[in-house]
């Protein structure tokens, strides 16, 4: 599990249902950005771009399934990931219509598991990533683009979560089995 395999997923998934629809993928190239790609002439790109992480303040830690019954405990920080879909296109109606293929994509598969995750990550088993909008205010998204390089560009906030870190073993302290001996005087 990781935030690496999860960005992966997402835009393998966009870029395998993109290409069962169009064949050639309608000449866009998919990817992850990263900061260091915002640069110089961006063009058919549909691209994901991490912009936050955080902490999935209702789970935290959450509690892994023992690998043995004698096994430690185990516990992973669950985080929410949110990301930016973006379509790079030459015409705006070609951006457009793509931009509103992909959401229809992640709308669709709004539910990652099993054979959708990306099989170079070690992902435990029942894991389930799940894929919905984000409420982005315009302030937000105008903030975080003046951040970049390129001027705005039509995206579409994501919300990704529950993703889990590498599980970690908690020590328990040992059970003791205790005995405790009261004695009580004798009343005459």
């Amino acid at each position: 599990m990781s935030i690496a395999g999860s960005s992966v997923s997402l835009i393998k998934l966009l870029q395998r249902q993109y290409y069962e629809t169009h064949g050639d993928l309608g000449g866009f190239t998919f990817r992850v950005f990263s900061t260091a790609d915002f640069s110089g002439d961006i063009t058919d790109y549909i691209t994901m771009f991490l912009y936050r992480v955080d902490v999935d303040r209702t789970k935290r830690h959450y509690e892994m399934p023992r690998t043995t019954p004698q096994s430690p405990r185990r516990t992973s920080l669950a985080l929410e990931l949110r990301y930016l879909l973006t379509v790079w296109g030459t015409t705006a109606e070609r951006e457009q219509e793509a931009l509103a293929e992909c959401m229809e994509i992640l709308d669709q598969y709004a539910l990652l598991s099993g054979e959708l995750l990306d099989p170079d990550y070690n992902w435990e088993e029942g894991t389930e990533i799940k894929i919905s909008l984000e409420s982005l205010s315009n302030e937000d998204m105008l903030r975080l683009w003046d951040s970049l390089e390129p001027a705005y560009r039509l995206s579409v906030p994501y919300l990704v979560r529950t993703v889990l870190l590498r599980p970690l073993m908690r020590d328990e302290a040992p059970l003791v089995d205790t005995q405790t001996n009261v004695w009580t005087p004798a009343l005459p």
